[in-house]
């Protein structure tokens, strides 16, 4: 009998080819006799920003004496890019001031190792706030591997020696908590005032978002930027009065309980599957880059087909988190991946397939209509039509186990999405093993081993009850 070979692609690393730089800390080892200022104001490629920060504040002789071992968290050029610094001169003329506060916040007394830390602990910057450590285990294809956080944002390299200080490579300019609620980290950033508008309208309802996210219950929230509102259900809430216009419970019902979960959860720990405050299911989907350039390496989350924008993640408040998204999350379906494949038109002779391949012993539509998540990617009635299967008859008749040996390559276990990973190509295996490449720099396309030519996902990231839908216009092989 065909055996499935599962694997999780929710949470599995894979190679970006461009490059082998960034993240793997074995091989960027330093030597001891180099003093941290020199370890970061040589490599220009990723600190270039940090060490003209540390000129422009004042503190070279800081970083550059023996007289006291400290450790530093030092953000790439990328974070400081996504921080506000769009190039080198807005860092070499902004107020020494403001960057010695942001400094002082990335340094902690003493030279504190990484690698051994074995789950969350806090640290006290040199500023008197903390920094949360932490450091999770994770499957990939080879073993199981480590990988370590501070408030949130990657540590790609870990424990570089200097002669008075290590290094710890981090992918965000970090920010302390504050005495801010979420309401109060929400009103602050401009990026946010329709969704704020959303809140404040929907507050008018039954229930009193505003309220619950200034009190000391716990929320995470997952913001959608003002660019986000264009698209969703045709530009309905793209503006403050529009928003307005609408009535407080439909705004409630349609975009803002579908945004907030209760408990507070840093990106990386945030709950595979999670109920919004309308009850509504979100799907967390978490891959991690690795041997890949530093401004891509990393944890990457998206929410219900959402991605969680780096820069904008893990904002600290008082009662929770605030995490800004670059797209309004779609009404909950209530629709499972079965419903929608047989209430389409375009989708027959894949529905027969599945039909005629469970009774072979692999129970695809099972799968398409239980509770466990699928990604699928169910490809069209011109690609079976185009591999042979010129009728539903001709589908109907065929062998079981060639259609499981067909079908397998089409399902992989979890939810995962185009965006779930950064923009390139990617590889994932389905549930038989195939190991299937993806492309998501323009198109979204896939192609197995035996493809001459990428097959391109003309609907993708339709989110169901149990999984995500994708068509495909050809078979993957």
């Amino acid at each position: 009998m065909f055996k499935l070979k599962l694997k999780i692609p929710q949470l599995i690393c894979f190679v970006v080819s461009l490059l082998l730089l960034g993240c793997d800390e074995d091989k960027r080892e330093t030597p001891s006799s180099v003093s941290v200022y020199r370890i970061l104001k040589d490599d220009t490629g990723n600190y270039s920003y940090l060490s003209a920060a540390i000129d422009r504040a004042g503190m070279r002789s800081f970083f550059e004496s023996n007289e006291r071992d400290f450790t530093i968290f030092a953000p790439i050029n990328q974070a400081f890019i996504d921080a506000g610094f769009p190039n080198l001169l807005s860092v070499k003329t902004a107020d020494p001031v403001v960057l010695e506060k942001i400094l002082k916040y990335h340094i902690i007394e003493n030279k504190i190792l990484v690698k051994p830390i074995a789950g969350e602990v806090t640290v006290t910057a040199l500023d008197g706030n903390e920094i949360t450590l932490d450091r999770i285990k994770i499957l990939i294809r080879t073993g199981e591997i480590s990988v370590f956080f501070a408030n949130g944002a990657d540590i790609l390299s870990r424990d570089v020696n200097g002669t008075n200080g290590n290094v710890q490579t981090i992918n965000k300019v970090l920010v302390p908590k504050t005495n801010k609620n979420i309401m109060n980290i929400l009103a602050e950033n401009s990026n946010y005032s329709l969704f704020l508008a959303a809140i404040n309208r929907a507050s008018l309802g039954s229930r009193n978002y505003a309220a619950e996210l200034a009190s000391s219950s716990q929320f995470t929230v997952f913001a959608p930027v003002n660019a986000a509102f264009a698209e969703f259900m045709g530009g309905k809430y793209n503006s403050t009065t529009s928003i307005n216009n609408t009535p407080p419970q439909t705004v409630a019902d349609e975009l803002v309980g579908n945004h907030i979960i209760n408990n507070a959860y840093f990106t990386y720990k945030l709950p595979f599957i999670s109920l919004s405050l309308n009850s509504s299911r979100l799907t967390i989907s978490k891959t991690f880059t690795y041997n890949a350039p530093n401004a891509i390496a990393g944890y990457n989350t998206v929410v219900n087909g959402g991605a969680v924008t780096r820069s904008l993640a893990n904002a600290m408040a008082t009662n929770g988190f605030v995490n800004g998204v670059g797209a309004v999350f779609a009404l909950p379906s209530s629709l499972t991946l079965s419903d929608a494949a047989r209430a389409n038109s375009n989708l027959t002779f894949f529905v027969a397939a599945v039909d005629r391949a469970s009774t072979g012993g692999v129970d695809f539509s099972g799968m398409l209509s239980g509770t466990s998540d699928y990604t699928i990617f169910a490809p069209s009635n011109q690609a079976f039509r185009d591999e042979g299967y010129e009728t539903i008859d001709v589908v109907n008749t065929a062998s079981p186990s060639i259609l499981i040996q067909l079908l397998s390559k089409h399902f992989f276990e979890g939810s995962f999405y185009s965006n779930s990973y950064p923009v390139g190509t990617f590889n994932l295996l389905s549930i038989g093993g195939t190991d299937v490449e993806f492309d998501n720099t323009t198109l979204y396309t896939a192609k197995g081993p035996l493809n001459t030519a990428p097959g391109t996902i003309s609907t993708r990231n339709e989110i169901r009850k149990n999984g995500v839908l994708n068509i495909i216009n050809q078979v993957i092989k």
